[in-house]
């Protein structure tokens, strides 16, 4: 995955880092913030009738998806993208 490309590889790069990252940076990460995150690039279609609570549960769920997804520590790898190219 490209960290930096956007929408779900961003979510998977933080999700890893909440899950194996030892740096600095990664030791403040919370499965709250993941959670937010996910909100962020995937928000909810207020036109659809989906109460508030169904909509928590579908965000639970991708949760736990997500982080099936990068629970094994070498079976993702990327690249990082930085306004000044890659790195």
């Amino acid at each position: 995955m490209i960290e930096g490309s956007g929408r779900i590889a961003d979510v998977l790069a933080y999700a890893w880092r909440f899950l194996h990252d030892d740096s600095k940076r990664a030791q403040g990460y919370t499965r709250g913030q993941l959670q937010d995150y996910i909100r962020e690039v995937f928000p909810r279609d207020v036109r659809k009738e989906e109460t508030l609570q169904g909509w928590d549960a579908r965000i639970e769920d991708a949760t736990q998806n997500i982080l099936q997804i990068v629970v094994q520590k070498d079976s993702v790898s990327w690249l990082v993208i930085m306004s000044d190219g890659v790195n």
